[in-house]
């Protein structure tokens, strides 16, 4: 894996990190664009396979930061 440097980096090349915004010092999440539709796709089933398979490392992970989220809300008008 030479032709990346790390991890962040193939993240980023497949176009799977959100982008970050900082605009008067305020921190936002931007979207996802560029990158293989069908290379995303398919790293999205892997993800979704490996939250549902029991008893796994990257189910429990999943399980660890899912408890750490906020839940969802209603958005209002």
């Amino acid at each position: 894996m030479s032709r990346f440097p790390s991890a962040a980096h193939i993240a980023s090349w497949a176009g799977i990190c959100p982008g970050n915004n900082v605009r008067a010092g305020k921190h936002t999440s931007g979207r996802i664009r560029r990158g293989s539709p069908s290379l995303r796709t398919a790293l999205v089933a892997a993800a979704h396979a490996a939250v549902r398979a029991k008893d796994t490392y990257l189910s429990a992970q999943f399980r660890r930061l899912a408890a750490r989220r906020v839940p969802k809300r209603h958005r209002s008008r």
